[in-house]
């Protein structure tokens, strides 16, 4: 020990240590991350962290793989460049929080409330977000290939450049969201609710989208190339500068007068039942 740390109070030492970053890395228990508004660069592979509360807490880099997080409050948290893989955060309040380029393979996030999150370039894929909660959220050019987002809601999600193939999506609330030049290759949107959205160059060729409600969206340069669109809802939509529409597709769907189609496509009128 040092002869500066020797003329230092006991708890004046533990206090050092555990700022230091060699401390940071060790600290392990959930009351010493509380008291210090987070852990940054720690290691928390598999730590128990179940039900954790702190604002604003700080999880910048930190590797957390594994951790049990399930029914932590931790709103407008700081994850960006954190390890999650695995992780649980099953009904986590993690409003406003950070995850930008978080690595969050195949973690639980269901029934998580997500409102105002950004997990623009995070990796989601095979992540658990059934019933969440996710209106205001980014997801700007994240890879939520083969994820579960089924029976998620919330208005205005941006979803633009994520890469999507084979998302579940069924029965999600998402109005009014931002799929601009979005991978939905194979997609599973059956039942969907995604009223307004902007589906401007996206691909959802292969996607299913048997009962979706589109209505007033747009779809400029979005790809329906073997789309399956039974029942598909499209009352007000713009399908005008869509690519790789059929006939025989649009003959399964629905529309109304203001529903735009390519030159010399028609689509039947909605009724009650569709």
């Amino acid at each position: 020990m040092s002869e500066f740390l020797k003329f230092l109070l006991p708890g004046a030492v533990s206090v050092a240590l555990l700022l230091s970053p060699v401390g940071a890395a060790m600290a392990q228990s959930a009351e010493e991350i509380t008291a210090n508004g987070g852990c940054p660069d720690c290691r928390l592979t598999r730590a128990d962290l179940r039900s954790l509360k702190i604002k604003n807490a700080n999880f910048s880099g930190a590797r957390m793989i594994e951790a049990d997080l399930k029914n932590a409050s931790l709103p407008t948290a700081d994850f960006s460049d954190a390890s999650l893989h695995r992780a649980e955060l099953e009904k986590a309040n993690l409003y406003g929080t950070n995850f930008t380029d978080a690595i969050m393979r195949a973690s639980d996030l269901e029934k998580s409330e997500l409102t105002a999150a950004n997990l623009a370039h995070a990796d989601l894929r095979d992540a658990d977000l059934a019933n969440a909660f996710i209106a205001g959220t980014s997801f700007e050019e994240a890879d939520l290939r083969h994820a579960l987002l089924r029976r998620s809601e919330g208005a205005g999600a941006n979803f633009s450049r994520a890469l999507m193939d084979h998302v579940d999506l069924e029965r999600a609330e998402l109005p009014d969201g931002n799929f601009n030049r979005a991978r939905l290759t194979g997609a599973d949107l059956d039942r969907a609710n995604l009223e307004g959205g902007d589906f401007q160059d996206a691909d959802l060729s292969k996607a299913h989208l048997s009962s979706t409600d589109l209505s007033g969206a747009s779809f400029s340069g979005t790809d329906f190339s073997d789309a399956l669109l039974r029942r598909t809802r499209f009352l007000g939509a713009d399908l005008s500068d869509a690519d790789g529409l059929e006939q025989d597709q649009l003959d399964m769907a629905c529309g109304d007068s203001n529903t735009k189609l390519p030159r010399g496509m028609t689509i039947s009128t909605c009724g009650a039942a569709d």
